[in-house]
């Protein structure tokens, strides 16, 4: 009997864009020069995925896309928001976190249904970002919030410092700020952040947002001077220099999910609090 996933999971596949119609083409650039609305691309997208979908279909192809025909939607929402006056977005992708826990690691070389290396897999989420954010404007900040997930009971769902992932995440991701967790040793110590180039920044998430107890306030502002040494040692710049890089934030949201995290009304005011009072003992006078 043959092993079970011992082959590819399809010996003819295609890597999901395919080409588009003359119609879609040039419904996509009517819309665009407000000459279209947005019910009429929809309406020729819609007919056009299906047609693309049976295409595959008829030529064998058992894993199916849509064509990517709907690639700008990203984009679309970001324009919209820029136009509308936003100037500062952030996206939350604590995926991005399996890629620093060694047990999700080692549980993926033995899945035989992946059919890339994580390593891989990484550099198409940074690749997929980059694209996404090709278009934006030069006055438009983005960040990305990464956590290792707050689930009912305040539970998280991966470990790992940044260490493995620092060089590419703070060097190649096109984003200009990055909000981490840092509220317990499964993030891992602030040594990655010598990667942290002189034009970005990172907020530093030493607040937990899963239970109600306080931190010592002290203590916080301790952590943030450890941090702003190895921005600075990474750099080359005084500590001084490296602070205005940094900021402070809770761990993550309190209410991942529809009940909340295991924290009271209080204990939340509380908590956002403190990172006020952190930040302007630190950052007096500033926002």
């Amino acid at each position: 009997m043959a092993q079970l996933h011992s082959n590819p999971p399809f010996r003819a596949e295609h890597l999901g864009s395919l080409l588009r119609t003359e119609e879609l083409l040039k419904v996509k650039i009517a819309f665009e020069k407000g000459q279209a609305s947005a019910a009429e691309l929809k309406a020729v997208e819609d007919r056009d995925i299906k047609d693309i979908v049976e295409t595959q279909k008829k030529l064998g192809y058992p894993a199916l896309s849509d064509g990517e025909y709907c690639r700008h939607t990203y984009q679309e929402e970001l324009q919209i928001l820029y136009d509308a006056g936003c100037r500062n977005v952030q996206f939350d992708d604590p995926n991005l976190a399996y890629f620093c826990s060694e047990k999700m690691l080692e549980g993926w070389k033995t899945d035989l249904l992946n059919t890339a290396t994580a390593d891989e897999t990484f550099e198409k989420y940074i690749k997929q970002y980059n694209e996404l954010l090709s278009k934006r404007p030069a006055d438009f900040h983005v960040g990305v919030h990464i956590c290792r997930g707050n689930f009912v009971g305040s539970r998280h769902f991966s470990e790992g410092g940044y260490d493995r992932i620092a060089t590419k995440l703070f060097k190649e991701l096109n984003v200009d700020t990055y909000y981490l967790e840092y509220d317990t040793p499964r993030a891992g110590g602030f040594e990655p952040l010598k990667e942290l180039p002189r034009h970005k920044n990172v907020i530093l998430g030493v607040v937990t947002s899963k239970f109600p107890e306080l931190e010592d306030k002290e203590e916080m502002k301790k952590r943030v001077y450890e941090a702003a040494k190895f921005i600075a040692e990474g750099n080359n710049i005084s500590v001084e220099e490296a602070l205005k890089q940094v900021g402070v934030s809770p761990q993550c949201g309190f209410a991942s999910h529809r009940e909340g995290n295991a924290i009271d009304w209080d204990g939340m005011i509380n908590k956002l609090k403190l990172v006020r009072e952190i930040a302007n003992d630190i950052w007096p006078g500033e926002l």
